[in-house]
């Protein structure tokens, strides 16, 4: 089992334990939108801080997951190959 795990990647537990660091850890309680890797402060790629990117994701997210009245249309065929307007 362990030389399928260091094939496939980390465990569940070193997985799991930034996650369960930051909703236990008293030290970082006040933080807040800051991105952890390996239980320490972190910058995240340029793609994660685009705030292009971050809006067309939360759009389209409302759009799949009908939770907003926003409508994306497609301005340009690399956002939307098919050129369809995606609506709720």
């Amino acid at each position: 089992m362990r030389r399928f795990m260091s094939l496939r990647g980390i465990g569940v537990e070193e997985g799991a334990a930034t996650t369960v660091y930051l909703a236990t850890a008293p030290e970082v309680e006040q933080i807040s939108g800051q991105y952890f890797a390996n239980q320490q402060p972190a910058q995240c790629s340029a793609a994660a801080r685009d705030p292009k990117a971050a809006a067309r994701l939360w759009q389209l997210s409302e759009v799949l997951t009908r939770s907003g009245a926003t409508e994306i249309k497609a301005d340009h065929a690399h956002s939307n190959p098919e050129g369809t307007q995606l609506n709720q």
